[in-house]
């Protein structure tokens, strides 16, 4: 249903094939799919920053595709495995994206999503900006005791999956009030939750494959992630329609799982 001639024109679709410096045929299909199926699903303008990992080089992995030069990702740390399969952690490296959550998104409008193609094994800090337990944005695909942890505005508030161990592929956590979290694994709503008890959101940078605490990166992971996006609150509906794509285009570049 994401057919490649949905954006093989599209503007924003070719300045980040442009800025990727994506060449491979394959990768610009993938390309043309994602922009073009996010604007068929009204997904498009409530983004801040979408990372694709298409390309297999740290400088095309670096690129927002929503708004390339804008929040791109400097990455740091130690060398981080950057391939044709994603972005794999070495509990070292990370990624800053510049993105400070407190001025481009709101604690009661806000989303986050990533693809993570590691097959459960401990711990695996997604990416996390977090100033104190009640201003945070955070996500565990893997959480010792739960079987993830997501969390916008408050730790005590995170969506905790207890009871269902979550399978590896497309995670998607969005708060679209002060009583309303809700969390996506696979197009499976995992869990809902409640009110963020006065919460708001860090303001010190996310980092993508660890935590940005309090201005120290910490909590690297060793996963793989294939994808990211940060912007405004998804519906339910949306936020499963956003899985649906995603896994399509990780099928175009043959890393899905």
């Amino acid at each position: 249903p994401f057919a490649l001639e949905r954006a093989q024109n599209d503007a924003d679709a070719l300045a980040y094939i442009a800025a990727a410096s994506l060449t491979d045929p394959t990768h610009i299909q993938a390309a043309h799919t994602l922009v073009g199926g996010m604007k068929a699903l009204g997904l498009w303008a409530k983004m801040v920053a979408v990372y694709p990992f298409i390309g297999g080089s740290a400088a095309s992995h670096a690129v927002n595709a929503k708004s390339p030069g804008t929040f791109d990702i400097t990455w740091a740390g130690s060398v981080l495995t950057h391939a044709a399969n994603g972005v794999t952690g070495n509990g070292s490296g990370y990624g800053q994206t510049g993105i400070i959550p407190s001025s481009s998104m709101t604690v009661t409008n806000a989303h986050f999503s990533y693809y993570d193609a590691t097959t459960p094994s401990g711990a695996f800090r997604a990416f996390g900006s977090r100033n104190s337990g009640t201003s945070t944005i955070n996500g565990y695909s893997n959480y010792p005791t739960f079987g993830s942890r997501m969390t916008i505005g408050n730790e005590i508030d995170s969506c905790r999956t207890i009871d269902y161990r979550p399978t590896p592929g497309f995670f998607c956590s969005s708060r679209t009030s002060d009583s309303l979290l809700t969390t996506v694994n696979k197009s499976k709503l995992l869990r809902s939750t409640g009110n963020i008890f006065g919460a708001t959101l860090p303001n010190i940078e996310i980092h993508v494959l660890g935590l940005n605490l309090s201005g120290t990166p910490t909590e690297q992971s060793t996963g793989r992630f294939c994808f990211f996006s940060f912007g405004s609150g998804l519906s339910v509906p949306e936020q499963q329609s956003f899985s649906a794509l995603v896994q399509s285009v990780q099928g175009i570049l043959g890393r899905a799982v």
